[in-house]
């Protein structure tokens, strides 16, 4: 019997999303406001985008490359990394681009795992719970694998961000 997440979505046609968990290949980000889930042998995937999160640092790079993505560290004269709590393990996104910062190295310099610092003044913005939504819909996935599942379609009711079309 093939397995389905059934997530409540008032913005998808029919006011829901499945998800087969059979099929179930690939879990993760599109930027901070979007999760997508790809399913094995191409067979499709499912996107959900949302709203309601905003990140806990912003600002504008004030150092950059000599041209796109030739350097790893985002430095901002303004900015307070340390004091904002800015920490290894965080996400920062750049044109839409993530990142993950591997090391806060002053109040004003972090470096990233990835070379995505464009040769211009940019607005960033760094994120502590990045993964957030990917994680809740894997814990989800886990939660609903272990249950007494006697039924083809699992109920996911507590999705905790805000859905949009």
């Amino acid at each position: 019997m093939e397995k389905f997440l059934k997530i409540s979505n008032p913005t998808a046609p029919g006011g829901f999303n499945f998800v087969n968990i059979g099929k179930l290949m690939d879990c993760r980000m599109v930027g901070p406001t979007g999760l997508l889930m790809k399913y094995v042998n191409k067979s499709g995937s499912t996107a959900i985008y949302f709203s309601g999160r905003t990140a806990g640092v912003t600002g504008t790079n004030t150092t950059f490359a000599p041209s796109p993505n030739t350097s790893n560290l985002l430095i901002d004269s303004s900015a307070t990394f340390i004091t904002d709590g800015v920490k290894k393990g965080d996400f920062v996104t750049l044109n839409g681009n993530p990142s993950e910062v591997i090391s806060v190295d002053s109040e004003t310099q972090i470096a990233l795992a990835d070379y995505i610092i464009p040769p211009n003044q940019t607005l960033y913005e760094v994120w502590s719970d990045y993964s957030a939504p990917a994680t809740f819909m894997q814990n989800a996935i886990e939660k609903a694998l272990q249950s007494k599942w006697t039924e083809p379609i699992y109920e996911v009711n507590d999705f905790p961000f805000t859905l949009i079309p």
